[in-house]
């Protein structure tokens, strides 16, 4: 949902360049291959749907970028919060 989807209405998220594509891609799996454990499953639930809409607000962010590294950061934080020790 967060990288196959794309808003037309976005004029970043319209058409992407390859290595715009790499860089979302690489996060993407990263956050698909982590080990995690929730207490419950609403607290899963919680994470992924936050970590969706960062994933859909970086995706209008144009790359280079203040806003596009930020949101960068902020999903690596997110994921490295949510990762099982």
């Amino acid at each position: 949902m967060v990288y196959l989807q794309q808003n037309a209405f976005s004029e970043t998220d319209a058409s992407t360049p390859k290595e715009r594509q790499r860089i979302m891609f690489d996060l993407v799996e990263r956050a698909l291959g982590l080990k995690r454990e929730f207490p419950g499953k609403d607290e899963a639930r919680r994470f992924f749907l936050e970590l969706q809409q960062m994933f859909i607000d970086w995706n209008d962010k144009p790359s280079g970028t203040d806003e596009f590294g930020a949101l960068k950061a902020s999903i690596e934080e997110r994921l490295r919060e949510g990762k099982a020790g």
